[in-house]
Protein backbone atom coordinates (compact mmCIF):
# COMPACT_ATOMS: atom_id res chain seq x y z
CA UNK A 1 0.00 0.00 0.00
CA UNK A 2 1.42 3.44 -1.09
CA UNK A 3 0.87 7.10 -0.04
CA UNK A 4 -2.08 7.53 -3.17
CA UNK A 5 -4.45 5.05 -1.11
CA UNK A 6 -4.93 6.75 1.47
CA UNK A 7 -6.91 10.30 1.80
CA UNK A 8 -6.33 12.95 4.12
CA UNK A 9 -8.82 14.75 5.61
CA UNK A 10 -8.37 18.15 5.67
CA UNK A 11 -10.67 21.06 7.85
CA UNK A 12 -10.64 24.64 7.21
CA UNK A 13 -10.01 26.89 10.22
CA UNK A 14 -12.54 28.96 10.34
CA UNK A 15 -14.92 25.98 10.05
CA UNK A 16 -13.32 24.80 13.12
CA UNK A 17 -13.56 27.59 15.04
CA UNK A 18 -17.05 28.23 14.35
CA UNK A 19 -17.44 24.58 15.56
CA UNK A 20 -15.61 25.72 18.88
CA UNK A 21 -18.36 28.39 19.27
CA UNK A 22 -21.53 25.83 18.98
CA UNK A 23 -22.91 25.45 22.24
CA UNK A 24 -22.46 21.97 24.36
CA UNK A 25 -26.29 21.19 23.55
CA UNK A 26 -25.91 21.98 19.57
CA UNK A 27 -22.25 19.48 19.60
CA UNK A 28 -24.33 16.91 21.56
CA UNK A 29 -26.87 16.91 19.38
CA UNK A 30 -24.69 16.48 16.20
CA UNK A 31 -22.88 13.45 18.01
CA UNK A 32 -26.11 11.46 18.47
CA UNK A 33 -27.17 12.01 15.29
CA UNK A 34 -23.80 10.81 14.06
CA UNK A 35 -24.45 8.20 16.22
CA UNK A 36 -27.89 7.63 14.82
CA UNK A 37 -26.38 7.20 11.08
CA UNK A 38 -23.80 4.83 12.07
CA UNK A 39 -26.42 2.70 13.98
CA UNK A 40 -28.09 2.50 11.57
CA UNK A 41 -25.59 1.41 8.38
CA UNK A 42 -23.37 -0.54 10.61
CA UNK A 43 -24.08 -3.92 9.90
CA UNK A 44 -25.03 -6.27 12.75
CA UNK A 45 -21.77 -8.53 12.29
CA UNK A 46 -20.06 -5.69 12.90
CA UNK A 47 -22.13 -4.59 16.14
CA UNK A 48 -21.57 -8.21 17.60
CA UNK A 49 -18.16 -7.67 17.20
CA UNK A 50 -17.50 -4.73 18.26
CA UNK A 51 -19.62 -5.49 21.48
CA UNK A 52 -17.58 -8.30 21.96
CA UNK A 53 -14.20 -5.84 21.95
CA UNK A 54 -16.17 -3.82 24.17
CA UNK A 55 -16.73 -6.58 26.84
CA UNK A 56 -13.19 -7.71 26.54
CA UNK A 57 -11.34 -4.03 27.79
CA UNK A 58 -11.34 -2.76 24.34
Amino acid sequence: MDDSEFELMYYDIKELKAYMKLPVSKKLQCLEEMNEFLDAFTPVENKKLQQKLKNMGY
